[in-house]
């Protein structure tokens, strides 16, 4: 009975009442401080994302709300979330929220999530559901892009290889001109000068006993091609303007001797369909079919003329007359154009799904769906709302920047270090080197880069006599036995629909996830993915 007074006494209510008070301050500190830091987190969060195309938009409203409104539950809740789990929806449904036995709110677990959704290496463009874009859904029959209907339906995706492509084929562009300016300004300036003054050497002297081929002959043909463009370009519904036409045939030229000079020491051409596509979408935006005659004037003009100039130095060095040698590319061209155009009509009609994903004898046209693509990114869609300001794409147009500094680095390695493997890196070739993926594949690379070290640097290294005598007739002999042997499986088993023999070499490629179209995550939480509006 003490003890129960004793208890109720003043004092000791004063005391327990005074604990329940602190103990409810400590309980409220703490929430407050959550809240507050929930609250700071959030801000931090929506300062971070505000150009972030790949956060739903719902989300960001459900932030910027809480923050505003100052909606104390809500801050919490929206943290704990952010905290435990991806913003990304994407990410949600392709990774658990577990990294190994860690939340899943790791860089590994993101950076996964974002590329189950589409394949790694593919030439393919897609959709926000993961689907091949189906661009019938955003033409006109006038095949120009209908906007409103690109809004209702999906922002243009590329896999991973293809959109780096993009970032490589930038680099190269630039560095190309950083590189010849730096390492090869004199010899161009030294090459100008001595054209009509160099010593004759033994070629020259030797060649001299035969008559040279006009250089009007060569004016003649230029012009009348020249007639032929511009008529196919202003005579059929190309959309390509005569103005434009020209432009084409100018970038053409003004290349044809950087790249060429890069070719000469490295044997690697670097292509211009990329700067011919970025100068040509932003000319004349909205229009594929432009895009395309356009790239093939500008490009295959160039590319065409260096491999001219290949065969006049081949066929100088074999002591070829000159005018022997000009009707004969003349009259084979002409055959050959000839022969390309009724090929590819046979090809249409005799060959059971050609270009298709699946076709029996692999006739998948890998080039003409990179082509096609291609007309679709620039010149359809346009790169003003794939690789410009919230673009999805737009962070590759950095490797502007590393294209121009990295040949500045070479050179200056090679001039510090001469002696150095210093002097062998070329910043084109390294970037422009992977052009060819897609369609290409690492595959591709790997045998030719293997074939390329057993032969120029095994053997030339420890068999240098062997070398200089046989190496040349050896590449030519497995240019012509590769032409051959795909003439002789055509029409020995592809055309017949005979079923070739089974092997590890030839069946192994078609097991891959890639091959099957399976290497990626078709799960998706509110059915599509990507940002909320583009």
């Amino acid at each position: 009975m003490q003890r129960i007074l004793k208890l109720n006494s003043p004092s000791h209510r004063d005391s327990a009442m005074m604990g329940l008070v602190s103990a409810t301050d400590a309980s409220t500190s703490t929430v407050a401080s959550e809240v507050t830091s929930a609250e700071v987190n959030l801000r931090k969060f929506s300062a971070r994302h505000e150009w972030d195309p790949n956060l739903p938009e719902d989300r960001r409203n459900a932030v910027d709300a809480a923050v505003k409104q100052h909606d104390q539950d809500a801050e919490v809740a929206l943290d704990e979330q952010l905290e435990e789990n991806s913003p990304y929806p994407g990410v949600v449904a392709a990774v658990r929220n577990t990294d190994e036995e860690l939340p899943a709110n790791t860089v590994r677990a993101w950076v996964l999530g974002m590329l189950f959704y589409l394949p790694i290496s593919d030439s393919n463009t897609y959709d926000n559901t993961g689907n091949i874009y189906n661009v019938s859904r955003i033409i006109t029959p006038e095949y120009t892009l209908d906007e409103q209907k690109y809004k209702d339906y999906s922002p243009l995706f590329l896999s991973t290889t293809f959109g780096l492509q993009y970032g490589f084929s930038f680099a190269t562009i630039i560095a190309v001109i950083v590189h010849t300016g730096l390492f090869h300004w004199k010899e161009i300036w030294y090459r100008a000068q001595a054209a009509r003054n160099q010593e004759d050497d033994i070629h020259m002297k030797l060649m001299k006993k035969y008559k040279e081929a006009p250089e009007w002959w060569f004016g003649v043909v230029f012009l009348v091609m020249f007639v032929l463009g511009l008529g196919v370009v202003l005579g059929y519904p190309t959309h390509l303007t005569w103005w434009a036409y020209i432009v084409a045939v100018l970038i053409s030229i003004v290349w044809m001797v950087p790249i060429g000079m890069i070719q000469a020491v490295t044997n690697i051409q670097i292509g211009l369909y990329v700067f011919t596509e970025l100068v040509f979408s932003y000319m004349q935006p909205g229009l594929p079919l432009a895009l395309s005659t356009f790239k093939n004037f500008g490009c295959m003009t160039m590319f065409q003329g260096i491999t001219y100039s290949q065969d006049l130095k081949l066929g100088h060095y074999m002591k070829v007359p000159p005018r022997t040698l000009f009707w004969g590319q003349a009259v084979a061209s002409l055959w050959n154009c000839l022969v390309q155009v009724c090929v590819l009509y046979w090809a249409f009609g005799h060959i059971d799904g050609i270009c298709s994903q699946n076709q029996s004898g692999r006739f998948t046209c890998p080039n003409g769906h990179v082509f096609f693509n291609q007309s679709i990114i620039w010149g359809l869609v346009g790169p003003q709302r794939i690789f410009s300001g919230d673009g999805i794409y737009a962070s590759v147009q950095y490797f502007w920047i590393i294209g121009a500094l990295l040949p500045v680095v070479f050179f200056i390695l090679a001039k510090k270090f001469p002696r150095s493997v210093a002097r062998y890196l070329n910043a084109p070739v390294i970037f422009g080197g992977p052009a060819y993926i897609p369609p290409a594949t690492p595959l591709t690379y790997l045998t030719w880069g293997t074939v390329g070290f057993i032969f120029n640097k095994v053997i030339y290294s420890r068999k240098r006599g062997w070398w200089l005598q046989y190496n040349y007739i050896t590449s030519a002999a497995m240019d012509a036995g590769l032409a051959i042997s795909t003439i002789v499986i055509f029409f020995a088993l592809i055309l017949p629909k005979l079923t070739p023999p089974q092997w590890w070499g030839n069946t192994v490629v078609s097991t891959t996830l890639d091959a099957q179209s399976a290497a990626i995550q078709t799960v998706l939480t509110n059915g599509t993915f990507g940002p909320a509006r583009w």
